[in-house]
């Protein structure tokens, strides 16, 4: 008598409408929702560059009439020719201020001790956000079109500080439009730093193999790749070529 009829003696025949425990009990919780998501595809974001234009150039005229054409790139890293706010040769005071280690108010107080004499922080701060031009329509068709089309998830990282992100967000509503907003001045980490990938995958718990990674500028996306596994882009444009070149997204 093998162990199967031995059972059968003792216990009698297994119910015919015997069904898996998990069947019975139901998954253990938010397991559906943990898969579900992990099958999702997502777009990992930057902004400047990418969501919204810049310009460097408006941002350092600006600033050199409130401290003075030869200061400008001495303080904020600014040349008059637009260029100077790649991590290689941006200065200390705007590092720390995009990485949150300094605030608004110590930010504008540093600059507004080198301005000419009568120089407001209110003009400080409308030469700060002078750099920020628009969000074109069509990025925000594309962005519609991936989370209600395709059933993207869409997470924001960007390298920015708290007066870019309160001008931008209060004008365009983006923390309503992203499911979350990942900012190295809240984080204190910016790319190209690897955790600051690593962080943002553990986080949102993507699926690496899912995932989109679209910035305009190539070593943030080469460090995606090899930090993270995620897929990159330079464009919204770019990216949206990909999923309509793709025949695993349908249409």
């Amino acid at each position: 008598m093998d162990n199967r009829e031995a059972g059968a003696k003792k216990y009698g025949p297994p119910h015919r409408n015997f069904e898996p425990i998990a069947t019975i009990y139901g998954p253990p919780p938010g397991f559906d929702e943990r898969r579900r998501e992990r099958e999702r595809y997502t777009l990992v974001s930057d902004l400047g560059g990418v969501l919204i234009d810049i310009d460097v150039r408006r941002c350092a005229e600006a600033f050199a009439k409130l401290i003075g054409e030869q200061n400008v790139n001495a303080v904020l890293g600014l040349g008059s020719d637009g260029e100077g706010l790649s991590s290689a040769t941006t200065k200390q005071l705007m590092r720390d201020y995009e990485l949150g280690y300094i605030t608004t108010d110590e930010f504008e107080s540093q600059i507004l001790s080198l301005c000419h004499e009568g120089t407001t922080r209110e003009q400080v701060t409308q030469a700060w956000l002078s750099m920020l031009c628009d969000i074109p329509g069509e990025r925000f068709r594309i962005l519609r079109d991936l989370k209600n089309r395709y059933n993207f998830r869409l997470l924001l990282l960007s390298n920015t500080n708290e007066l870019h992100w309160q001008a931008i967000d209060s004008r365009y509503r983006l923390s309503d439009i992203f499911d979350k907003v990942f900012l190295s001045y809240e984080m204190h980490i910016a790319k190209p730093d690897g955790e600051i990938y690593r962080t943002v995958d553990a986080q949102a718990q993507v699926n690496p193999l899912r995932t989109f990674f679209v910035d305009d500028l190539s070593i943030n996306r080469s460090r995606a790749e090899r930090y993270v596994g995620w897929r990159t882009a330079e464009s919204l444009e770019q990216l949206r070529e990909q999923i309509e070149n793709n025949p695993l997204f349908g249409h």
